[in-house]
């Protein structure tokens, strides 16, 4: 209900030192900052430190024949030691002025620790009768950067102050999880040592060029685990690998496709395939000013994200003709960009039922 979050900064003018005046007529401003800063996290629960008694619980049987009797019930056990989660910032920064101040830098570099986050803790047995209570037992770092390069200047069109101004800014951070209770380290929940985003799956070598290349494929490799629609197919294509067909990498090499056991430290064929996070955010300002008219725009973007394909109905092009036979809705020119004799090469496999 109460804490102590300090925060402190400092900054260097370097271009108001003595020994800096022989640069000054290029260089308007030099700052060197330096701060470190906390804060606590109070959007959680107004009562989670209280275990709260619900009365209007109704049974499905009667103690007199006639009316249903309700019950109490007590909320799952509560941590006896929560506390606030608490974010710590820890950030140097570098202001450069140049050219009477018409061409300005801006730069950062970041490091934000997370410390104590409200999240389920050991997993009890059974018998304790209730769910695990959360408690602030997790830990991350995310560390990132940011730069920014603006222009402004003024001049004279046609008698009047002609203002414009540009500027452009891109930065990037990545979060890694630095405390969690997950021994086993378990793919499918967060695990110490991950990337936040992180998307797990099996690698993709490419397309078989024939159906020879196919055939010695399935002789050697049990890929049931991914393919087994394909041995299951009666339809034209028959139920055995074919040209067009994916070919998934055996990674461990024990000639068997699969997940192993579920963990960062045998995850079988499965890795990191990619990140769902945004990465590179960027943006674009420009303006200017004239004889009372004033225009400005502004762009802004992100420079990679990785995707993986939902099972609904906007990612029908991947899973809903080789998933779901009677899917309604398929691009028009969606068998364009499939797999087929007179057309190799292609991003979607051979179309199957």
């Amino acid at each position: 209900r109460w804490g102590f979050f300090p925060s402190a900064s400092a900054a260097w003018r370097i271009s108001e030192e003595s020994f800096f005046t022989p640069a000054r007529d290029i260089v308007d401003n030099l700052k060197l900052r330096l701060s470190v800063g906390s804060l606590g996290n109070q959007q959680v629960s107004d009562y989670a430190y209280i275990e709260q008694i619900s009365t209007d619980n109704q049974m499905n049987y009667t103690f007199d024949g006639q009316e249903k009797a309700f019950y109490a019930n007590v909320t799952d056990p509560l941590s006896s030691g929560l506390t606030w989660e608490t974010v710590t910032t820890y950030d140097v920064g570098l202001d450069v002025g140049l050219l009477n101040n018409r061409l300005n830098f801006t730069g950062d570099y970041y490091i934000r620790d997370t410390k104590d986050m409200l999240t389920t803790s050991l997993t009890l047995p059974s018998v304790f009768g209730a769910n695990t209570p959360k408690a602030n037992c997790a830990d991350l770092r995310t560390k990132g950067w940011e730069i920014s390069l603006s222009w402004q200047d003024e001049f004279q069109l046609a008698g009047k102050p002609f203002s414009y101004h540009v500027s452009a800014s891109v930065g990037d951070y990545i979060t890694k999880i630095t405390k969690y209770h997950n021994p086993d380290r378990v793919i499918s929940d967060r695990y110490e040592g991950q990337t936040l985003g992180e998307i797990w799956g099996y690698h993709v070598e490419g397309l078989f060029k024939t159906d020879r290349e196919a055939a010695e494929y399935q002789a050697l490799i049990d890929d049931k685990a991914v393919n087994n629609r394909v041995y299951q197919n009666k339809g034209p294509a028959g139920n055995r690998l074919r040209a067009g067909d994916v070919r998934f990498a055996d990674l461990d090499g024990n000639n068997i496709i699969s997940e192993g056991s579920g963990t960062v430290d045998d995850p079988g064929d499965k890795r990191i395939i990619g990140n769902s996070l945004p990465r590179y955010n960027y943006s674009f300002r420009l303006g200017f000013n004239w004889m009372g008219f004033d225009i400005s725009a502004f762009f802004q973007g992100i420079g990679r994200r990785d995707w993986y394909p939902a099972a609904n109905q906007a990612s029908f092009d991947f899973w809903g003709p080789y998933a779901f036979p009677p899917t309604s809705f398929i691009h028009k020119d969606f068998y364009s960009n499939c797999w087929s004799e007179d057309n190799r090469n292609t991003y979607f496999p051979r179309p199957r039922g």
